[in-house]
């Protein structure tokens, strides 16, 4: 079953939703709806400029995860990514692994009820 431009408008809708309410807003957020190998929605992170381009597939598994489910776990993982980014490099600071750390608790606190 493929992605109608109605799911794809309301993926978009909810990731927006979720990006808000993780405090993730200063990043210029790319939408692409186009054939994926093997995800129904993927994320692509750049650090510098703060970029992401967010795909949804048009021909997704069968997994009936909802467009909000999906659009959640984009958000998520780009709410995750400078963290992810730190963690990566081969010379880390403990101060800059305590600001990404701190920065996910706060955003947490703001989500988790």
């Amino acid at each position: 079953m493929k992605t109608s431009k109605t799911d794809f408008f309301e993926f978009q809708k909810c990731f927006c939703k979720w990006q808000e309410k993780f405090g993730i807003l200063n990043y210029e957020i790319i939408f692409q709806h186009k054939l994926l190998d093997d995800n129904d929605a993927e994320l692509e992170y750049f650090r510098q400029p703060c970029a992401a381009i967010v795909r949804l597939n048009t021909e997704p598994s069968d997994s009936k995860r909802s467009m909000d489910e999906l659009a959640k776990h984009e958000a998520v993982e780009l709410f995750l990514a400078p963290a992810r980014s730190v963690a990566m490099r081969r010379c880390i600071r403990e101060d800059e692994l305590e600001t990404e750390f701190h920065s996910v608790v706060q955003a947490l606190m703001r989500v988790v009820v």
